[in-house]
């Protein structure tokens, strides 16, 4: 509770107890409740140690010998593993927490348990529990405006970061694929000669050449769709309208700030992992999603100021 708090004085609302017991596949915090899960993972490990047992009275004849209906019907009765135990329960909890669950925290949840965004670090933990930046009644140190979940990733203060954001997301993509000899890399290629346009960087592979660009998305942005993936896709359709010229060749990977990806970039970022090799691949996962989750924590730092910034005449 102390690493979300704001000042050692303050102490941070409870969190949600869904929050903390769902999975964090699912945005929470994963540490269940012992009260709800106590029966059920009793009756799994019985039933597990039952056919233990079924197993051991085979070599020993003085053991009490099954019934007639336990022989001829060994699965009848037989209750949950303790895998659907769990899957059961966090299946209905997470349908109970979404159903009144505000927009902005919905799209919160969800890139709090994507692929990238998942580090649990102190901007992490603060953005799972939907921690806003500071209260809602202050205005942002930074823009001015009521810094709301998911400020960080909009306010006008934080631009300079958004930029720093995208060139070290490239350099990862770059130095990744730069580690392979057999891959040729090439930053801000022109797609085409008579042409100014530049994408991020080319790989030729083989005897082709595919052309890449980055996009970091904010889907809390004024503009964004209530749909997070539908947010992502129309960025998505944009970089494809923009390279159009370049066809099959071209590939955008358009990330959320807090770690989605988009079908297309999806399928994109496996097809480059399986290039690179689960090593190099790992790296980049970790480099990826510790530039989006710092450039969050620098940029939710700033606003949570409690005076602004100084500026000189």
């Amino acid at each position: 509770m102390t690493l979300v708090a704001r000042s050692p004085a303050e102490r941070p609302k409870e969190p949600d107890p869904y929050l903390l017991s769902l999975p964090v596949r699912e945005g929470g915090l994963g540490l269940p409740l012992h009260k709800e899960l106590a029966q059920g993972l009793y009756q799994a490990a019985k039933e597990t140690a039952k056919k233990i047992l079924i197993g051991i009275t085979s070599f020993f004849t003085s053991y009490p010998p099954l019934s007639t209906s336990e022989a001829q019907n060994p699965s009848q009765d037989q209750g949950k593993s303790a895998k659907e135990v769990f899957k059961e329960l966090n299946e209905a909890k997470l349908e109970t927490f979404l159903q009144d669950l505000p927009t902005s925290y919905k799209q919160a949840r969800l890139e709090n348990a994507s692929y990238l965004g998942h580090s649990e670090t102190t901007e992490a933990l603060r953005s799972r529990l939907f921690y806003p930046i500071k209260p809602l009644d202050l205005p942002c140190s930074a823009c001015g405006a009521i810094a709301s979940l998911g400020h960080e990733d909009t306010c006008k203060g934080a631009s300079r970061r958004w930029i720093a954001r995208h060139n070290a997301v490239n350099r990862a993509f770059v130095k990744a694929l730069g580690s392979r000899p057999d891959l040729e890399v090439e930053i801000e290629p022109l797609v085409q000669q008579d042409s100014s346009l530049r994408a991020d960087f080319a790989v030729t592979i083989g005897n082709s050449r595919y052309f890449y660009d980055i996009q970091i998305v904010a889907i809390s942005k004024d503009s964004a769709k209530e749909d997070p993936y539908s947010t992502l896709k129309e960025a998505a359709s944009e970089k494809r309208r923009k390279y159009q010229s370049l066809g099959a060749f071209f590939h955008p990977l358009i990330f959320s700030a807090g770690g989605l990806m988009d079908q297309e970039t999806s399928q994109t970022y496996k097809k480059l992992q399986e290039l690179l090799g689960p090593f190099v691949a790992s790296q980049l996962d970790s480099t990826i999603g510790l530039t989006l989750t710092k450039t969050r924590a620098i940029s939710a730092a700033s606003i949570a100021r409690d005076l602004p910034r100084r500026t000189h005449s």
